[in-house]
């Protein structure tokens, strides 16, 4: 029998800076996969053809990441971000729980939660990046609670990070702490 893989996620809120992160991450013996999404419908304007988009997005992402299953791999954005902001937005996920039990049946699987300190941090992230504000107070400390819930009801090992001033090397020696250096 195979030894299991590692699969180390980054995610979190929307502008923390979770592909900052992972560009700056070099951990040797760790694939950086990048799926390539299609455009997508506007989840507030379409959240039916938005529901149906992620459900065909994650099952992509499960085969690749299953082709690749003899490799280490490192990713932005997978199953949190889908539990998390589906029960946000009330649109019920399709297929998270089932594409979650296949993966962890072939790798390890190790979240980096990446969530703003506060609404100002978020606000100001938005005003530098000269992007709109995605959410409002509520629903951002909303997003904040379940990213906590998930860590604490999904079986892997998570690490949260409360500001969205991450130190990379920091990252870097939690993720080696937890996978060893392969």
């Amino acid at each position: 029998m195979n030894k299991k893989r590692n699969l180390i996620i980054i995610e979190g809120q929307d502008r923390v800076g979770k592909d900052y992160l992972f560009q700056k991450l070099n951990i040797p013996g760790v694939y950086k996969y990048k799926s390539k999404a299609k455009d997508y419908p506007n989840y507030r304007e379409d959240p039916e053809g938005f529901r149906n988009w992620v459900a065909g997005y994650l099952i992509q992402q499960q085969h690749e990441l299953l082709e690749l299953k003899e490799k280490n791999i490192m990713m932005v954005r997978f199953l949190y971000s889908e539990f998390v902001y589906s029960k946000l937005f009330k649109r019920r996920s399709m297929v998270a729980n089932d594409i979650y039990k296949r993966i962890s049946q072939e790798f390890n699987i190790y979240q980096i939660i990446m969530l703003f300190a506060n609404y100002t941090e978020y606000k100001d992230r938005c005003e530098m990046l000269g992007e709109p504000l995605e959410y409002e107070v509520p629903e951002f400390y909303e997003a904040i609670r379940m990213f906590d819930f998930y860590v604490s009801e999904v079986p892997a090992t998570s690490k949260i990070y409360k500001t969205a001033l991450v130190d990379p090397d920091e990252v870097e020696e939690y993720i080696i702490s937890c996978i060893g250096n392969e």
